[in-house]
């Protein structure tokens, strides 16, 4: 029974794997160091850029489509986190039906180096994340969020700011906690 267990997993495992692979082919740009999880979905990934040593884990959905989706370096995605790059428009002074029309709103998403973002988080059209900045889990995040900001909250709101010189002590030092870990 265990071999048969080891088989399957085997199996399961190089499945999973190409699946990955085949994912950071269709990116714009994948950097080194890039974990995957296989369960990710990226609408029009050839609008999406992700730095190194990045991590993105279960069930997020990365929605590249119309303004396009930049990941900078030292990422760490937790599951199930949702980024839009595109919206309905829904309130022109010219839309043409209700709820919305036709027309699509494109804007850009940019997550800067070194951010966290917690579970389930959702990272709407147009916001720039600052660098090492962290979202909390089931955050809305509709504005930009600066540099070493801590936001939470729907909509979110900047709580607090991590202490910027230790950030920037550690960001000489080349502490990067993903640059340590062994992702493939």
């Amino acid at each position: 029974m265990k071999k048969i267990v080891l088989v399957v997993r085997k199996i399961v495992n190089k499945f999973l794997s190409h699946k990955t692979e085949r994912i950071k082919e269709g990116l714009l740009y994948c950097g080194e160091k890039v974990y995957i999880h296989p369960t990710v979905l990226i609408a029009e990934p050839q609008m999406v850029s992700i730095g190194n040593y990045c991590h993105i884990q279960m069930d997020c959905k990365l929605f590249g489509c119309g303004g396009g989706i930049k990941i900078g370096d030292g990422c760490k995605l937790s599951h199930g986190i949702e980024i839009f790059a595109r919206n309905h428009n829904y309130d022109s002074f010219d839309l043409r039906s209700l709820p919305y029309d036709e027309r699509d709103i494109n804007k850009s998403v940019t997550i800067g180096n070194n951010v966290w973002i917690g579970a389930r988080a959702m990272i709407m059209p147009g916001v720039h994340i600052g660098d090492g900045a962290v979202v909390g889990a089931g955050a809305i995040v509709t504005k930009d969020v600066p540099i070493c900001a801590v936001v939470g909250g729907n909509p979110a709101r900047i709580l607090k700011y991590r202490d910027k010189d230790r950030y920037n002590i550690l960001l000489k030092q080349g502490e990067i906690y993903i640059k340590k870990k062994e992702y493939d």
